[in-house]
């Protein structure tokens, strides 16, 4: 889920804060499939019902949570498979959090309605109608631990609350936070490359690091390990608009073409 390198690579641009004294009175967009998971996973041992109940409960405490600390919550859940991550969605398949959120999601749904949160089904993953709505206006921020939100434009995803605090302390990622580098001819983070190259670099350099939509690194390019957040300057694409993260393969032992 997300980038392999994780919350980590963003670093630089987010900031400890908390969601009622940041977030009062804001429309949040959030990822209630995250949520459905975690609730599932907090219940160690028991039936598929006790950890139905187990992700019900943790979707409505949030949400009421959310309104106690004085913000709107939209509750968007993911909706048809997306073609491009065929191979993730295979290899999910025979788990039973992924059988389990598709076969009951209409009964946390309906949960979910009484209750009298607004929600929304995407038509395919969340992640997308998040990007949507924050950039159409319709909710201020993104509620979601899924670094995908970065990667597709978000400008200020809300990730890491602590949701056993009650002034809710979160991360906070915002665009707003890029800074461009001092030295403009070496550039070593993520949110740097952000700044100098924009959203295109910085998706290809998700991309190169491993995500959803690929498994593991490409070789030969992408930071040295998936884990690290900082992007190497490699001098054989010193011609390339993205000479921050790409690195062509060497050539030792391949046979010269004549």
């Amino acid at each position: 889920m997300g980038v392999d390198a994780g919350w980590k690579a963003f670093d630089d641009a987010v900031v400890r804060t908390s969601i009622g004294g940041e977030f009062a009175n804001a429309k949040a967009g959030v990822d209630a499939n995250i949520w459905i998971h975690q609730g599932w996973a907090m219940r160690k041992t028991g039936s598929v019902q006790d950890k139905l109940d187990s992700s019900v409960e943790t979707v409505i405490s949030r949400a009421t949570k959310l309104v106690n600390a004085g913000v709107f919550p939209v509750l968007v859940f993911d909706g048809a498979r997306t073609a491009h991550k065929k191979e993730t969605h295979a290899k999910r398949a025979g788990t039973i959090g992924e059988k389990f959120e598709r076969c009951y999601l209409p009964r946390i749904l309906n949960e979910v309605r009484k209750r009298g949160f607004v929600y929304v089904v995407a038509p395919n993953e969340s992640d997308h109608q998040l990007k949507y709505m924050e950039s159409s206006g319709l909710v201020d921020f993104v509620l979601t631990d899924d670094t995908d939100a970065v990667v597709l434009g978000c400008a200020k995803v809300v990730h890491k609350v602590s949701w056993s605090v009650s002034t809710l302390k979160c991360n906070v990622f915002n665009r707003n936070n890029l800074r461009m580098p001092v030295d403009t001819n070496e550039v070593n983070t993520v949110a740097e490359l952000m700044c100098m190259h924009g959203d295109a670099a910085m998706r290809l350099w998700a991309a190169a690091s491993g995500c959803d939509y690929r498994e593991g690194k490409v070789p030969g390019l992408g930071p040295p390990n998936g884990s690290e957040s900082h992007c190497s300057v490699h001098t054989e694409c010193r011609d390339s608009q993205y000479q921050l993260f790409c690195e062509i393969p060497r050539q030792e032992g391949r046979r010269r073409r004549e």
